[in-house]
């Protein structure tokens, strides 16, 4: 009998789900990534529709907190809500015509929490996508292990690619994307379209465990593996349900008869308000169909209650993903489910005889905790894992909870954030080992995140942290506590930038923080909510530098001008006097000036700090300058947009000379954290908020668009980026303005560095770029920097000036590039523009804008 190779197995046995030809890869990821490539390429088009907490890989991940120091891919992805087609709908059909490639979906998002789709949803994605002319792409990596010829065949669908993964490898590192033989031809070499190259995609290892993988995984041993699925999760479900720990409604399976406007999103959010109406009732569910299933705890508590779960089933022996993921192998046994079914039911109700004396109101964080005798013996010998809590710090927890039940007796109520809620004493214990002169926070500084809910909070150390630490609270510093692992460096740089996100805040809202291994408490307040129309400030500066000794003094050195006057404020003084009186600093580009370190030296200005390294210099004043606005940063928010002065180490003259790390704005991206995730954007480069009755736009004027100054080639000669595929940036932005909710936020504030309505030499090429997306969506005022000195013009729309007082339609333009740096101030060549009305060059300053309706 003739045996089959592996690319016939697949294509045989997902013919169903429209696998017509296949294609090998090394990872799911590269499976995902190659179908969105495919895809740009039949269609001719950019744009991506995925969605949120959806998971195709380590850079297709769209996790609904992810930090903006993401590593995905920079395709114009548009993110739509999960199983929910009102919202998906909506942002579709706001879509420029011809714009879609893809819709790539999960039919259950596997990381993301075996969150199943319900037919309705994912019927209606792959109409819409064909309708519009797009591909229907479903990521089966994970759910093709739960029918025999896919998911996708099992639910109706035919895709128009098909990417696998995990178990069809036999075990060894696989991936494989596959579909429609119209589509998949591009690949051909004959062809000539499109190449994809790899050692190891189709090495004989893989090939041959793939073969002996398929054959054993028969549809026979999947209807088991997924029966044996189907007895834990109601075994579990079971055990929840005796314990009056009730599960949320959900689907447990793929269903006909859902109704599209209820999803799995909606159950969660009735289960949020459940727990609120019966406070300190938080409950853990289970979602997921056959072989895959996930373990959720819902409520304030749910991170140190999952940390706690995972540690005590260790303790049974029994090993699982720390989110509390479970995908069953073929060894698995019933045994091995009835042992995971007790264990679940241990953890519930041996410690509900704890809530004695609580009452039936009392917390589930409560009825957790191990007994005090039981403490040691669960903790013994296990290390620390990931971002969960370490275990010394758990057991500093359990010995503040249980003190603080003893001292105030059967009269306390605790609040579900307990489990969290470490005093500054009980916090520095936990990292003492970790805490030294090296990790002492510096160039603290705040930026707003996830619109109107979330703060980041970023420091800098002298070596790397394995997991950046910030507690926060209403009332106290250490209500809260949240890590990741953002902690970067680059080559020159002495010092590490560390990033920490956090979500789930109140708008509007005021919060104290202090940052691991820090002895100070600070305090920040999230962003006005949407819509607010209560009138508030903001700060902006644009071209400021480090001042002092190596920056703006009284003085300076050959071939530079205008110091600060004897006894004049500079503009960092008059931001820290009046800090109490904006909402947040936008500063727009052109940061430190460490690039004047050459210029400093060759004019006698500063002594070589370093002849042998000079590189050294240039850190030197960026460190300068992110300590001096610290005082600033750290309690209101420090928005920044790209100049050309954080392009390199020498401003465009003699990049030869500039090191590693010194070139292609590496500290600029590297330093901030800007809510480009959240808002579509890339990286600190374009991205846009909410604040109240405002919709602030930030763009960038130095690359990313036809004949941008600072690409190689550009009249900046910074030979810098690009960043991102042709046109990205443009078409982010006109999707983010066509987006804005003018009976929300009826103003529009946007910025970019370079001007071109200026009294000298004017940026064209931004203005042939920008302005008329800028005119087109009704921008109220842009802000620019650049020029040293401030200049308002009139509202202008292709040098054509509109009255201010007259309800312009056309933007109104403003330059401020006068806050102030080493080169000192410029005097503008005459005769002025004519378009301007005001124009000074004789002080240094901040601009404070008041918003009003």
């Amino acid at each position: 009998m003739k045996r089959l190779r592996n690319e016939e197995r697949i294509t045989k046995r997902f013919s169903q789900s429209g696998v017509e030809l296949v294609r090998f890869t090394n990872s799911g990821t590269e499976a995902n990534t190659m179908a969105i490539a495919v895809a740009i390429a039949f269609t001719g088009r950019k744009k991506i529709i995925v969605f949120s907490n959806g998971y195709h890989g380590g850079t297709l991940y769209f996790a609904n907190n992810l930090s903006p120091t993401n590593v995905n891919l920079p395709h114009e992805f548009v993110i739509c809500p999960y199983n929910d087609i009102p919202g998906t709908k909506e942002i579709i059909s706001s879509l420029p015509k011809d714009s879609l490639a893809a819709i790539l979906v999960e039919p259950i998002q596997g990381s993301g929490g075996c969150i199943i789709g319900t037919s309705p949803f994912l019927r209606y994605l792959e109409t819409t996508a064909h309708t519009r002319g797009a591909l229907f792409i479903v990521d089966e990596v994970m759910t093709s292990r739960l029918y025999y010829s896919g998911l996708s065949s099992s639910l109706g669908l035919k895709p128009d690619i098909v990417t696998l993964g995990k178990w069809i490898g036999g075990g060894m590192t696989f991936g494989a994307f596959g579909g429609r033989t119209n589509i998949m031809s591009m690949f051909d070499p004959r062809s000539l379209i499109l190449s994809h190259s790899g050692t190891f995609n189709n090495n004989i290892v893989t090939m041959a465990a793939g073969c002996a993988g398929m054959e054993i995984y028969s549809e026979q041993k999947v209807k088991e593996l997924n029966a044996l699925g189907e007895t834990l999760r109601k075994g579990i479900e079971e055990i929840l349900s005796k314990t009056n720990i009730s599960s949320p409604p959900n689907s447990n399976s793929h269903s006909t008869t859902s109704s599209t406007s209820t999803s799995l999103q909606k159950d969660l959010e009735s289960l949020t308000l459940s727990s609120q109406e019966t406070p300190g009732k938080p409950k853990i569910y289970v979602t997921g169909q056959g072989s895959m299933l996930c373990i959720h705890f819902s409520g304030e508590s749910e991170a140190s209650l999952r940390a706690l779960f995972w540690h005590f089933l260790l303790e049974k022996g029994i090993y699982i993903a720390q989110r509390a993921f479970v995908a069953l192998s073929l060894p698995i046994t019933s045994d091995h489910v009835e042992k995971f079914v007790e264990a679940v039911g241990e953890f519930v109700t041996r410690r509900k005889r704890m809530q004695g004396a609580r009452g039936p109101n009392e917390l589930l964080s409560l009825s957790v905790i191990p007994k005090a005798g039981e403490v040691n013996a669960s903790i013994e010998g296990k290390e620390h894992v990931g971002n969960v809590l370490p275990l010394q710090g758990h057991q500093s927890i359990f010995t503040m909870l249980f003190s603080s039940l003893r001292v105030l007796g059967s009269a306390t109520l605790l609040t579900s954030t307990a489990l969290a809620a470490v005093d500054q004493q009980q916090h520095q214990q936990q990292h003492k080992n970790d805490c030294n002169a090296k990790t002492d926070p510096t160039q603290i500084r705040l930026a707003y995140a996830n619109g109107d809910s979330g703060m980041s909070v970023s420091w800098n150390t002298n070596q790397k942290l394995n997991n950046p630490t910030v507690c926060y609270g209403c009332n106290h510093p250490h209500e809260n506590c949240v890590s990741s692992d953002q902690s970067v460096t680059y080559a020159t740089s002495s010092t590490w930038n560390n990033h920490v996100v956090i979500s789930g805040l109140q708008a509007d809202t005021k919060y104290q923080y202090r940052i691991q291994c820090d002895n100070e408490t600070y305090s920040f307040t999230t962003a006005r909510a949407v819509g607010n129309g209560e009138a508030f400030k903001f700060a902006m500066v644009g071209d400021m530098g480090t001042m002092g000794p190596d920056g703006l003094s009284t003085t300076v050195g050959t071939g530079a001008a205008n110091p600060l006057k004897p006894g004049e404020k500079t503009s960092i003084d008059s931001l820290q006097a009046f800090k109490g009186g904006y909402d947040f600093v936008w500063h727009v580009g052109d940061i430190a000036y460490a690039d004047a370190w050459l210029k400093e030296e060759k004019g006698g200005y500063i002594k070589p700090l370093n002849t042998s390294d000079k590189g050294a210099e240039y850190d030197k004043i960026l460190n300068e300058f992110y300590v001096e606005v610290e005082e600033i940063s750290s309690v209101v928010p420090y928005m920044v947009g790209v100049g050309n002065h954080e392009a390199n180490c020498d401003n465009g003259a003699d990049l030869t000379i500039c090191l590693p790390g010194q070139t292609n704005f590496t500290g600029y991206r590297a330093h901030w954290n800007m809510p480009s995730f959240s808002s579509g954007g890339l990286e600190n480069f374009w991205y846009s908020w909410n604040h109240g009755m405002v919709h602030f736009v930030n763009f960038n004027t130095e690359t990313d668009f036809l004949n941008a100054p600072d690409e190689p080639g550009g009249e900046g000669a910074e030979n810098a980026g690009p960043f991102a595929p042709s046109g990205a940036q443009l078409a982010w932005l006109k999707a983010d303005l066509a987006a804005v909710d003018r009976k929300k936020t009826p103003w529009v504030i946007a910025a970019g560095h370079r001007p071109w309505y200026v009294s000298e030499s004017e940026c064209i090429e931004c203005q042939t770029a920008f302005e008329p997306l800028l005119i087109s969506y009704g921008v109220d005022l842009v802000l620019h920097g650049h020029k040293h000195f401030y200049e308002r013009q009139s509202a202008i729309a292709n040098n054509v000036t509109q009255e201010i007082t007259n309800n312009p339609t056309a933007p109104w333009y403003i330059v401020n590039g006068a806050a102030g740096h080493y080169d000192g101030l410029d005097v503008p060549t005459t005769p002025f523009l004519p378009l301007s009305q005001f124009l000074s060059y004789y002080n240094f300053g901040i601009e404070d804008f008041k918003i009003v309706l």
